[in-house]
């Protein structure tokens, strides 16, 4: 035996240890200040800096999926690949939006006359079909 406690100690050392386990350990603050922390852009890696500079994102707008909710390289490609989606969408609108503005304009002709080489070939071009409808090995 190495010791004795008297009734009077032993009720000190267990209000001692219920004090102690209402502080949070080292680990549990650790883990506190990673979920409460909002990374900037200094957090951050060089190579994430970089595609967030190139692409003028904003690292608060994008959920991290890495360690301690830190951006990785394909978040970053994630977000970018989102946003080229929601361009395109409105590209595609406002290009069917022209089209149809464009085609209605281009309705309206203009007659311009024809140099003699094309007339000619116009000419031409009616006598072959008229001829070939009217001959008579082709009407069986």
């Amino acid at each position: 035996m190495l010791g004795k406690l008297s009734k009077a100690q032993a009720g000190d050392i267990s209000k001692a240890t219920l004090n102690e386990s209402n502080e949070p350990t080292p680990a549990d603050r650790h883990h506190s200040a990673i979920e409460n922390s909002h990374h900037n852009a200094d957090d951050h890696g060089p190579a994430i800096r970089r595609l967030l500079a190139e692409h003028e994102l904003d690292a608060a707008q994008i959920q991290g999926s890495g360690v301690g909710g830190r951006l990785t390289r394909e978040d970053i490609e994630r977000e970018i690949a989102k946003r080229d989606a929601q361009k395109a969408k409105q590209q595609v609108a406002t290009e069917q939006n022209t089209i149809s503005t464009v085609a209605y304009q281009s309705r309206s002709e203009k007659r311009v006359p024809m140099t003699r080489l094309r007339k000619r070939i116009a000419e031409r071009l009616l006598e072959a079909k008229t001829a070939r409808q009217c001959s008579p090995h082709l009407m069986k």
